[in-house]
């Protein structure tokens, strides 16, 4: 192989190893874990909360028209932030969020990837709640 394929092959290489990497990383991904004890949300810009289920009064799923009444940071088709009175962790992709009233009298507000996925994660939330009220 001559010389200017083998460079020409190794920035290809790199330009794909650079571009997998940016689009796999957590600041563009959106990870929610429901343990046992809590449900925690983490990725977008290195952004971490977690909420255990006895803090949580109550949820409710509703849907949205207008992301720009919720504010927060924007990261293309996400949005997070700690706000006064809640905390957001959301993708403007989805037409819905779920809103968990918590006891301190604060709210967090989460979606996930698409309507049906927030519903899923609605419906646990709420079986996980059961255990500690």
């Amino acid at each position: 192989m001559s010389m200017k394929k083998s460079l020409l092959l190794l920035i290809v290489v790199i330009a794909g190893v650079t571009i997998f990497s940016v689009m796999t990383s957590g600041s563009n991904a959106m990870l929610i874990d429901m343990s046992d004890t809590a449900i925690s949300f983490s990725g977008i810009d290195d952004f971490r909360h977690e909420v255990a289920y006895e803090e949580i009064e109550s949820v409710t799923l509703e849907e949205v028209s207008d992301w720009d009444v919720w504010g927060g940071h924007e990261f293309g088709y996400f949005r997070i932030g700690h706000m006064e009175n809640y905390v957001l962790f959301v993708t403007t992709q989805c037409d819905h969020v779920i809103i968990a009233e918590l006891s301190n009298g604060s709210r967090m507000v989460f979606n996930y990837n698409n309507r049906y996925g927030t519903e899923d994660i609605y419906y646990l939330l709420r079986e996980n709640m059961v255990k500690y009220h």
